[in-house]
């Protein structure tokens, strides 16, 4: 930790704001993928519930796609 905190001292301003940036779009990315994963997975609850619930209110295609047939609302 000491020889972090030292080359930390010893970068120029240039250096350091290239490295913050690069640590802050590593940390980005690693929450789009955590958000992406969390939205497949409400997105398939979603089609279960659907499914479940009303069958006629969902088209399952072949691919694995879905659509909504008949929506709650008439939005």
């Amino acid at each position: 930790m000491d020889k972090l905190i030292t080359l930390w001292q010893n970068m120029t301003t240039e250096q350091l704001v290239i490295t913050l940036l690069i640590v802050s779009v590593v940390l980005l990315f690693r929450m789009v993928v955590m958000l992406s994963g969390k939205y497949n997975q409400l997105d398939k609850l979603l089609l279960l519930v659907c499914d479940r619930s009303h069958r006629d209110m969902v088209k399952i295609h072949r691919n694995g796609d879905y659509e909504i047939v008949q929506p709650l609302n008439d939005d």
